[in-house]
């Protein structure tokens, strides 16, 4: 009698718990749904008011299509699978941050670069802000963004294709850059950081990979993951790539503040780079880092002094002014006589575009092998 009342007793426990379970599971169900929909009201808030510019924009697009140009347009987030826009044609660039590819818009036939990166409900919100801060500029040396999606837990950016590559892989295949082609990247670069600057922002991480340049040779700068407000307070943490990176985070004498003129000190390494054909300083790490600058405390130079004209000089100096306090703005440095005869049309740096474009198809040609560039030398001998 009392084994029987034990097991039905265990019996009414295991039942209880599995119904306590069920409900506990229903609970976190309903949890998430209300997540998702919390979310879904958020974006459908923050679309509501833009919604008659996006349709006059979108007529516009519209007469744009009609006469065969490009639609740069800014539209909500659309949430369907983007390869039915799309086709994608190839990988040009994979990294941390995740993978940019080469694509058609099978409705206009345009070129695009689409951006796609892996999205959680942790960093969607973070992605989605990215863009649309993205969106918001209006200068020609920022890439238009023309579409924006989520699928399958993925975000797709489709902006402004830049098929000339970055400036580290034409110093790479072609050698260092010219003077006149150093001055016009500099310029170019200082006039979209200018742009920044005024509407608040730093961008916290030039250098030649973030430089990307058209088929004519147009400059454009991207990557603005590592932007943030200008602030005079140090980060908590380091942000950025060490080789390019000011040194007034670690140094804790310099008087000025931790504010935009660390973009000009990274455009400073990055010219410096440029013109030398090599990284100035071979930090690759953030311990690297801050050994360098707490035990060196050496502002890199040009090594042949002979080879740049003074202005050069003069401009590099001012840029990599180690007190930030002394170190020119922007809008100084826009104003020094190195820019003052900069040539635009055409870019300087078209004709190395194409003489880069042309050795990377030797190499595709030869598959990059030894073999190769062996044939290569043979021939030119001969």
């Amino acid at each position: 009698m009392l084994q029987t009342e034990e097991r039905q007793f265990q019996e009414a426990k295991e039942q209880h718990d599995h119904e306590m379970q069920n409900l506990l599971n229903k609970n976190q169900h309903f949890q998430k749904i209300q997540q998702r929909l919390q979310l879904l009201r958020r974006l459908h808030n923050e679309v509501r008011p833009i919604e008659e510019e996006i349709e006059l924009q979108n007529q516009e697009a519209q007469k744009k299509i009609n006469n065969q140009q490009p639609v740069m347009v800014r539209d909500s987030l659309k949430f369907k699978d983007p390869y039915e826009d799309y086709k994608i044609l190839k990988c040009i660039e994979e990294g941390a941050f995740g993978k940019v590819h080469k694509a058609r818009n099978l409705k206009t036939g345009h070129l695009v670069a689409i951006k796609i990166q892996d999205c959680t409900n942790d960093n969607f919100m973070d992605l989605y802000e990215e863009c649309k801060l993205l969106e918001s500029f209006n200068h020609q040396n920022i890439p238009k963004v023309m579409d924006k999606y989520y699928w399958e837990q993925k975000f797709y950016i489709c902006m402004e294709l830049c098929a000339g590559g970055d400036l580290t892989d034409i110093y790479m295949g072609t050698g260092s850059l010219k003077e006149s082609q150093v001055a016009f990247v500099a310029k170019e670069v200082l006039e979209t950081l200018l742009y920044l600057h005024q509407k608040g922002y730093v961008h916290r991480d030039i250098k030649p990979n973030n430089i990307l340049l058209t088929d004519a040779g147009e400059v454009r700068l991207v990557d603005f993951g590592s932007m943030s407000s200008i602030q005079t307070e140090k980060p908590t943490f380091i942000d950025g790539t060490p080789a390019y990176l000011a040194p007034e985070y670690v140094l804790e004498d310099l008087n000025g503040d931790y504010d935009e003129r660390c973009d000009v000190w990274s455009l400073g390494m990055t010219l410096l780079e440029l013109a030398e054909g090599r990284l100035p300083l071979l930090l690759t790490s953030s311990y690297s880092y801050c050994k360098y600058w707490q035990q060196k405390n050496r502002v890199p130079q040009l090594r042949k002094r002979d080879k740049w004209s003074p202005a050069f000089h003069s401009f590099l100096e001012d840029a990599l002014t180690l007190d930030p306090a002394m170190r020119p703005s922007v809008e100084k440095l826009l104003q020094h006589e190195f820019l003052s005869n900069v040539e635009h049309e055409p870019s300087p740096l078209k004709r190395r575009l194409r003489r880069t474009k042309f050795l990377r198809r030797i190499r595709k040609f030869f598959n990059y092998g030894k073999l190769g560039v062996r044939m290569i030398c043979r021939c030119v001998h001969k």
